[in-house]
């Protein structure tokens, strides 16, 4: 297969005058006769993907990785043509791979990169300055989160240890839009071998540093005196019956949640090229039977199915509900319900942006979701331990 090296105009200091990735895509696309269905299929990314690559709403410079190359590899263009730092990635790599693990000024290198990646997309300002990173081991976790929240002042729903198993964010308690404002992130650098790698931290950090925005950006901060949605509508103490059933559905609603968005919104900056829904119909359907009355894991696991479905490629190429629902039937996914409500959500403006009439909807349907996919005698059972 030959590959093509684009030949750029150069401007008087010698430097490439490099046009509209845009116009380079579709140019390649058309000579080679191929149609954006067919290169989305074969680089093995959704025809969304693509085509905001090529009309110009994502830069392909600025997408990831594992999408730009193989679009450049379909497209039978030299990837160092579109990615020229490729050449010092590939030496940032060769010298992680001969010491054996990731220091911590690699992983340093590797929270800036990923800083200017989410800034692209998302209009943000995250830098160095705003958002703090400290590391630990095991042994020295609990002494550093200590440390860290009292240098800071940050605000933790953790007081006592440290408990994250690759990291930890910390939010300040000032308005976002505060000039002084810092967030922070708690690093594990004693991580096991197969994970203490580039890729293992980009991920990471594109997950730590959505977590941040979607924690100062779920609800306007200006007027609450830095208290977030779980400090103003999750952490009362219920008075009575009704109260408790409210509370209950308010807490597991946003307990889904939280973990949720940031995942969508990290996938939107780092991620794997989306799978078919019948390539996790076997993990969903695993995870299925973890949604029952009485399991501890079913909010983890409400959360890890929705995860799945709505960063499949039915979902991103999903045009109205209907479209989604059609693909849902057709695997048999379950909770149609919960993915529902949770699908019109990410379909607003700032899905990020949450009410708590949307987060008690939300805990409301997983529960009714929890006692549909239990047996009649195992809520009784539960119920029985617990003297209802």
């Amino acid at each position: 297969m030959k590959y093509i090296d684009f030949q750029f105009q150069r401007d008087e200091m010698g430097n490439p005058i490099i046009p509209e990735w845009r116009v380079l895509l579709k140019q390649r696309r058309m000579e080679l006769g191929l149609t954006q269905t067919q290169v989305s299929k074969a680089a093995g990314i959704t025809k969304q993907q693509y085509q905001r690559l090529e009309s110009g709403e994502r830069r392909l410079e600025n997408a990831s990785m594992r999408i730009g190359k193989p679009v450049c590899f379909v497209l039978q263009i030299n990837s160092d043509t579109l990615f020229p730092d490729a050449e010092d990635m590939n030496a940032f790599a060769d010298r992680i791979k001969e010491r054996g693990y990731m220091s911590e000024e690699d992983i340093l290198e590797i929270a800036a990169s990923m800083f200017e990646r989410f800034n692209e997309q998302f209009c943000t300002n995250y830098t160095m300055e705003n958002v703090k990173i400290a590391f630990c081991t095991v042994l020295t976790a609990n002494k550093t989160y200590e440390a860290f929240t009292k240098k800071y002042g940050f605000y933790s729903e953790r007081k006592k240890s440290f408990q994250s198993f690759g990291a930890e964010v910390f939010i300040g308690r000032t308005d976002c839009d505060d000039p002084g404002h810092v967030d922070g992130i708690l690093v594990r650098t004693d991580v096991p071998p197969e994970i203490n790698n580039a890729r293992s931290y980009m991920c990471l950090f594109a997950r730590e540093i959505a977590q941040v925005f979607c924690a100062t950006h779920e609800i306007p901060t200006a007027k609450t005196e830095g208290k977030r949605f779980y400090d103003l509508y999750c952490a009362g103490t219920p008075r009575n019956q009704a109260e408790t059933v409210a509370d209950g559905q308010m807490n597991a609603g946003y307990a889904i949640w939280r973990q949720l968005i940031p995942d969508i919104i990290a996938n939107m900056v780092y991620s794997e090229p989306p799978l078919y829904l019948k390539e996790v119909k076997t993990e969903i359907d695993k995870l299925a039977q973890e949604v029952k009355v009485g399991v501890s894991a079913a909010k983890e696991a409400m959360y890890m199915i929705l995860a799945k479905v709505m960063n499949s490629i039915e979902a991103k190429e999903a045009n109205s509900w209907e479209m989604l629902k059609e693909g849902l039937r057709e695997v048999d996914i379950p909770f149609a319900e919960v993915i529902h409500l949770v699908y019109d959500q990410l379909n607003t403006e700032c899905a990020y942006r949450i009410t708590p009439e949307f987060i008690q909807d939300l805990g409301t349907v997983f529960m009714v979701a929890q006692i549909k996919n239990t047996s009649q005698e195992d809520i009784m059972a539960f119920m029985g331990r617990y003297g209802r």
